[in-house]
């Protein structure tokens, strides 16, 4: 079986694999987020539940303490009481659910309850102690003599402290009471039964979900034993194979066995790799662009400066070669710092390049020197050196403003004239062109072109 073919098999495994993970890890997540969710809504129901029962125990408590001993401090404890379950001042710090916020505890209830019917059920409960402090407010006004008038006003009459007592004593206030006890019993007797329910539920979901987890630990345990296999014999064992093969190269030693074992991809790869590598060998040894201008370097030039003179040998055309070189470059260098000159370098090849023709040969051959192969003789190659040292002169600015200018040397091609000779020449022109005080053109002398 091939290693693409493997490694599908083994790429769709693991894939299902992970699918199968991902979405077993999602349910996980799920119930455990959904059990988290239900168990902080049961906790916050009860507790609100709890707290409806001692608020209003609490105001009973209060309200009898202060008409049996005309004590103020449970008055005062009362509205204390009821004001914070109205949700009129902040709920003290002492509290489970929401301490410090200004809420009442209905709001709460419909903002945590565990189900709507526990809401429901919560709000019959409320109103019903909401009604029961409305009794425990006229037994309130009866003993400090509050009293209301046939139109409704409030009018002070004399304290009543044993019809008060009577208001919050007798069988109707104490059957209130257990009318607003029962609803809340019955949200916490539901709450134990969902409570149950859901353990239950969430017992079963966990037991499939492990079974599941299992069955992927078994799966995952049965690839990685194949991967385990079929990389020992498919990759570890070729592996060794290319190792032995590539020594025998390095030896010099490939036997007819060694070329019949490229049996499969990774011994096939081994053998290309070879074959790229001696390509990429060819391609640094070819390499002809200078990295920082981008036009040929010096290897390209030679090559196509033998090439030109093979042609021009042949009678196809002539040759004249241009040796250009910026002046006072390592002044640029001093003045603005090695970056500056590098930018100023690439600005001198992209206008010797725009003004060179099709067919022409522009190279870097040294730091800040160049040189042009044209194919033209040397009184025309004279008018287009002049045409670049303008164009240098005219379009490139130092920091300091003052334009950039080049000296050019000329030399044509006379067979058979070696190509040490040409580029000798064209020097000779060059450093003639710096003696006469730079930013100039000059050409090899004729009578010397022969020599």
């Amino acid at each position: 079986m091939s290693i693409i073919r493997i490694g599908k098999i083994i790429n769709i495994a693991v894939l299902c694999f992970a699918a199968t993970f991902l979405i077993v890890a999602y349910h996980l997540y799920s119930n455990i987020d959904n059990h988290i969710s239900h168990a902080g809504k049961r906790y916050a129901t009860i507790e609100l539940t709890n707290e409806l029962l001692r608020s209003s125990r609490g105001l009973t408590e209060n309200i009898r303490l202060f008409i049996l001993t005309r004590n103020p401090k449970y008055e005062q404890e009362y509205f204390n009481i009821y004001n914070e379950r109205a949700g009129n001042i902040p709920r003290s710090e002492d509290k489970i659910i929401e301490p410090g916020r200004k809420v009442s505890l209905i709001a709460l209830f419909e903002e945590y309850a565990f189900s709507h019917k526990d809401y429901l059920i919560a709000k019959k409960a409320y109103d019903l102690s909401e009604e029961l402090a409305l009794l425990e407010n006229a037994a309130m006004h009866t003993a400090k003599g509050i009293f209301p008038d046939a139109e409704g006003n409030t009018v002070k009459g004399k304290p009543d402290w044993n019809k008060a007592r009577q208001l919050i004593f007798n069988d109707s206030y104490i059957e209130h009471q257990k009318a607003i006890i029962r609803p809340l019993q019955e949200i916490l007797l539901e709450l134990n039964k969902n409570a149950i329910s859901y353990t239950k539920e969430v017992e079963s979901n966990m037991l499939r979900l492990g079974q599941i987890f299992i069955f992927l630990v078994v799966c995952f345990s049965m690839i990685s034993i194949a991967w385990i296999y079929y990389s020992k014999k498919y990759i570890q064992i070729p592996f060794e194979k290319i190792t032995a093969l590539s020594e025998n190269i390095v030896d010099g030693f490939i036997d007819s066995k060694s070329k019949k074992e490229l049996d499969n991809e990774l011994e096939h790869l081994a053998h290309t790799l070879g074959l790229v590598e001696k390509r990429l060998e060819q391609e640094v040894t070819l390499s002809s662009t200078d990295a920082l201008t981008q036009l040929h370097n010096r290897r390209a030039f030679e090559r196509k400066l033998l090439e030109f003179q093979q042609d021009c040998d042949r009678g196809k055309h002539e040759l004249s070669i241009l040796i250009l070189d910026i002046d006072f470059f390592k002044s640029v260098n001093d003045r603005f710092g090695h970056v500056y000159g590098d930018e100023i370098l690439r600005k001198f090849a992209d206008a010797v390049k725009k003004c060179s023709r099709e067919g022409d040969f522009v190279a870097r051959i040294g730091g800040e020197e160049f040189a042009v192969l044209v194919q033209l003789p040397i009184e025309k190659a004279g008018l287009f050196a002049e045409r670049i040292r303008k164009a240098v002169e005219s379009s490139i600015l130092l920091l300091d403003g003052t334009p950039l200018t080049c000296s050019i040397g000329i030399a044509q091609y006379i067979h058979p004239k070696s190509q040490d000779t040409l580029l000798q020449n064209a020097d000779s022109a060059l450093y003639q062109a710096k003696l006469d005080g730079r930013n100039r053109v000059r050409f090899f002398p004729a009578e010397n072109t022969s020599a």
